[in-house]
């Protein structure tokens, strides 16, 4: 379909300890994130995803690299 988006990512989002319940995201909570976003402007996504993740995580440490490439096609 016109218009959708595809991506892309390191395991590092879904696998992020946070939240209230200090438990990890994981993939299925980061693919609903990902359907929640898509119809926002990539810029407005890039937004989204960096502010969530850094509220998701709190005061815990990172524990693995974070990487989201989205592409609209």
């Amino acid at each position: 379909m016109e218009d959708d988006m595809v991506y892309a990512s390191t395991d590092g989002y879904p696998d992020q300890f946070g939240g209230e319940r200090d438990k990890k995201l994981k993939s299925s909570g980061f693919r609903a994130l990902l359907l929640d976003i898509q119809l926002l402007s990539t810029i407005e996504q890039r937004k989204y995803l960096k502010r969530h993740f850094n509220e998701w995580k709190g005061d815990n440490e990172q524990v693995d690299d974070v990487c989201v490439i989205g592409m609209r096609i």
